[in-house]
């Protein structure tokens, strides 16, 4: 705790716990805006990641029916050929082949897609939080540097006579403020 001195109708203890209490309320202010911060990010990355998803379910889902579509053109076509005497000439084998590269590629491309959309989401989430940490740790240094510089003015006061020497040197060793950093 600080120490207690009063000089010059001045409560030093009082002022110090003062600058004290504000600080540690402005880090607190700080980590709460940064947490709310951090904690919309991770819901944005979910609700990105849950969107690729539900689009690659979307996608594999569409492969399908086009897969049975093209079942159904095949026997359409095979009764076609049938009447046209082209039985066994391969061309419902040729279709076949097609509908199922069809029914591969486009599974392929849906899990491709809703790949690269978890991984955009993964890689701006994380770009977004590197800015919200270094953002926070700016922040909270520049806070702590109006600290000690608030109770460094402080120290300073012995030099005006405001402080005895014996209470700043006090003061500086509660709050860890070297000799190099009052003077």
């Amino acid at each position: 705790s600080a120490p207690t001195t009063s000089e010059g109708g001045k409560d030093w203890s009082s002022i110090i716990n003062s600058i004290y209490a504000a600080y540690g309320k402005k880090g607190e202010s700080v980590k709460g805006k940064y947490e709310t911060n951090l904690a919309a990010i991770d819901e944005q990355e979910r609700y990105a990641i849950e969107l690729a998803k539900q689009q690659r379910d979307e996608a594999v889902k569409r492969a399908y029916a086009l897969n049975d579509q093209s079942q159904v053109t095949y026997g359409q076509n095979a009764e076609r050929l049938a009447q046209m005497g082209l039985t066994n000439a391969g061309y419902g084998d040729y279709l076949t082949g097609v509908a199922y590269g069809n029914l591969v590629g486009g599974v392929e491309r849906a899990n491709v897609n809703a790949d690269n959309a978890v991984r955009d989401a993964y890689y701006a989430a994380g770009q977004a939080k590197s800015q919200v940490y270094n953002a926070m740790h700016t922040e909270l240094a520049d806070a702590e540097k109006a600290y000690k510089d608030t109770l460094a003015s402080i120290v300073k006061a012995v030099g005006s006579g405001e402080m005895d020497e014996e209470t700043a040197k006090a003061i500086a060793q509660v709050y860890k403020i070297t000799e190099d950093e009052a003077l």
